[in-house]
């Protein structure tokens, strides 16, 4: 991958350079044919070696919202790291399926190389577990190493009967909690405070069928040692709640 950022200059070719090489090995350690894979496990490893320009136009910037779309200030980030040569990425994740029951994990340690200023280490990760009520599971493809998607065993509906009584199939219902955590910062001289947050997702899914759902989500977290908006001010502390809701089909 060449990182040039084109978003920003609406380029399309340049003669900037700061590649990247990147990979994944995937494995499916067991999977249960008999149930048509309704218990499945997964492991894989991830990798990435970025070599960054130190001049003004590095790409060298790492940032994310909370699990939910926030407007305008990232509320974890690094801003542009000064001095940075390259980076190395690593990544590791795993699923185990036991039918209805999922738990997935994934985490992800990034070591930053940097000219004339020390070194930084940027981490971070989650673990989350989920549960259909309805008896359905998420399926594997073993082809991609990826989750699925999950087909209610009865797709929502509601009619009025001619007799007066209705008639309903209430689709797929599933109950999921998240625990993720980041840290942006660093104990480096000078110190560096690109943010540490940690939050606890609660939710609920309503599969109306293959390709329509909803979504309800609670989430808690707290931040420190967060300097975004005031790179040069004290880090800040704060803690928020989210409520969210999404109606989403695709095809």
């Amino acid at each position: 991958f060449n990182q040039d950022n084109v978003q920003g200059t609406g380029n399309y070719t340049g003669d900037h350079l700061q590649l990247q090489v990147a990979g994944r090995l995937a494995n499916t350690i067991w999977y249960d044919e008999t149930s048509n894979g309704r218990g499945y496990a997964h492991w894989a490893i991830s990798g990435t070696h970025a070599d960054v320009s130190t001049e003004d136009n590095a790409e060298s910037r790492f940032r994310t919202r909370p699990e939910a779309r926030t407007s305008g200030t990232r509320w974890l980030d690094t801003g542009q790291i000064d001095g940075t040569d390259y980076y190395n990425l690593l990544g590791l994740e795993g699923v185990v399926n036991l039918g209805s029951l999922q738990i997935v994990g994934e985490y992800q340690s990034n070591w930053i190389e940097r000219d004339g200023f020390e070194d930084l280490r940027l981490d971070g990760g989650y673990v989350y577990a989920s549960y259909f009520l309805t008896g359905e599971h998420m399926p594997w493809s073993r082809s991609s190493g990826t989750l699925g998607r999950p087909v209610p065993l009865e797709n929502f509906w509601l009619v009025d009967r001619c007799n007066g009584c209705r008639s309903a199939g209430w689709g797929a219902w599933q109950l999921a909690a998240r625990y993720s955590v980041a840290d942006f910062s660093d104990g480096a001289d000078p110190e560096f405070y690109g943010g540490e947050g940690q939050a606890f997702t609660a939710a609920m899914n309503w599969y109306w069928n293959a390709n329509a759902r909803m979504q309800f989500n609670y989430i808690t977290g707290e931040i420190e040692n967060s300097t975004v908006g005031d790179r040069a001010g004290a880090p800040v502390a704060g803690n928020y709640n989210i409520y969210g809701a999404r109606f989403m089909i695709d095809f």
